[in-house]
């Protein structure tokens, strides 16, 4: 027969254990945050200095290659002209509507 006071120190000493490895496991995964903070940090800075690089790259590239820019303006220019032109095309078409309409009225 088992003792109640036994019994329950068998289980006092089991959740200690079990307390004790929470513990461990804490420390472990705060020990793991703290290196993976660090190798986050040393990543932003690699990305940071990748993104100067890139910059630094596109700005000797724009300086050495003006034609190709003016191109791309004027291609852009081309473009929202268009844009603009379908835009005025669609009001007179609306506008163009709304007498047709009134003229109904």
């Amino acid at each position: 027969m088992n003792c109640p006071s036994m019994e329950l120190n068998t289980r006092l000493q089991q959740i200690v254990q079990k307390l004790e490895r929470l513990q461990n496991k804490l420390q472990a995964m705060d020990a793991e945050n703290d290196r993976l903070r660090a190798v986050n940090q040393t990543l932003k800075q690699q990305l940071e200095t990748q993104q100067k690089a890139v910059e630094k790259a596109g700005h000797n590239i724009s300086e050495h290659a003006p034609v190709s820019k003016e191109k791309k303006q004027k291609e852009v220019r081309a473009a929202l002209d268009q844009d603009i032109r379908q835009q005025i095309d669609h009001y007179l078409k609306e506008i163009d509507k709304c007498i047709e309409w009134l003229g109904q009225q």
